[in-house]
């Protein structure tokens, strides 16, 4: 994943707050994409949880 950038946040209707942004795949030719990621509050300070699509160059299912 090199390149990450232009993050939005936007929250669903049950309350759910994501994070997206879009990368370039190192691993495929610097082919675009877009990440989708949860946004979880721990004490006032955003953490992201597992990806929703696999990242390139890891192993096996998101959040493995």
């Amino acid at each position: 994943m090199i390149g990450p950038g232009s993050p939005s946040v936007f929250a669903t209707r049950g309350g759910q707050d994501w994070l997206v942004y879009h990368y370039y795949d190192a691993y495929s030719a610097g082919d675009a994409w877009l990440q989708i990621r949860p946004l979880i509050w721990v004490d006032g300070w955003p953490v992201t949880g597992s990806p929703l699509v696999s990242v390139p160059g890891e192993s096996g299912p998101p959040g493995a």
